[in-house]
């Protein structure tokens, strides 16, 4: 899908209300790409994990069939709580009414792909955009300027297949083993809509990635479809499982 505009998305004043000592003037506020709690063990995603803790790059490997980059992104809400006017409603629509009426629902992610300098290799890495759904529970809105709503959203920030189709256009792209990564660099921004029904934007937030091939894959002879039998009696695949050729390596690990 062809996203036309990366620029500011302003908010509907008139709709919603942000505090005015904010410096962003996003009501939604990206904070940054956090990892699971525990790539082996725990494939979840939290505030809690992330910690305030946020990964400065990415990496992704081609190696592996159907790799992806699924972002774990926390966000700050912060859009005031506000109590909807309820002097002209019935008892019985007042006793249904949602009271967070600026609490957020995750929608869509949209996203672009390109290189560093887009003055230099530009042409394929600056025009592919693309968008993606968004999975993640509402995310209350804040209390006060000093204290936001906060939650974690999940969603393939680089879906199965985009960047080996964009890369296939570039006579530099890292499809050897022992070749060295390759730069991009990713912008997206996020859609949701708040419980009374506005729809909102977050800010931009661009993060940097390594394209790869070979530089997280330890499985040896043995691959994730068939496992680690042909590495001999008492292997098992270890490490990244939540995301395999993302971030971590997944290895066969033999006793």
């Amino acid at each position: 899908m062809k996203i036309r505009r990366f620029a500011a998305l302003v908010l509907a004043a008139a709709a919603l209300t942000v505090p005015s000592c904010m410096a962003d003037e996003y009501g939604i506020l990206i904070r940054g790409l956090t990892n699971p709690a525990d790539w082996e063990n725990d494939c979840v995603w939290s505030v809690a994990s992330g910690a305030d803790v946020f990964k400065a790059i990415g990496r992704i490997d081609l190696s592996f069939s159907g790799a992806r980059y699924l972002a774990g992104v926390q966000v700050y809400n912060n859009l005031v709580e506000s109590t909807p006017n309820t002097s002209m409603m019935s008892m019985s629509a007042i006793g249904t009414l949602h009271l967070d009426a600026n609490a957020v629902v995750p929608r869509r992610a949209y996203g672009r792909i390109r290189s560093p300098d887009e003055a230099n290799t530009g042409a394929a890495f600056g025009e592919y955009e693309w968008s993606a759904e968004i999975t993640g529970d509402p995310i209350t809105s804040a209390k006060s300027a000093d204290m936001p709503g906060s939650g974690v959203v999940l969603f393939e920030l680089i879906p199965n297949g985009v960047i080996a189709n964009l890369l296939a256009l570039d006579p530099n792209a890292p499809f050897q083993e022992g070749d060295p990564p390759a730069r991009a660099m990713v912008d997206f921004y996020l859609e949701f809509s708040t419980i009374s029904g506005d729809t909102v934007y977050s800010s931009t937030f661009t993060y940097a990635m390594e394209i790869c091939f070979g530089c997280l894959n330890g499985m040896g002879r043995g691959s994730l479809e068939e496992g680690c039998d042909a590495e001999g009696e008492g292997c098992d695949i270890a490490g990244n499982l939540c995301s395999p050729g993302q971030d971590a390596a997944t290895y066969c690990s033999c006793i």
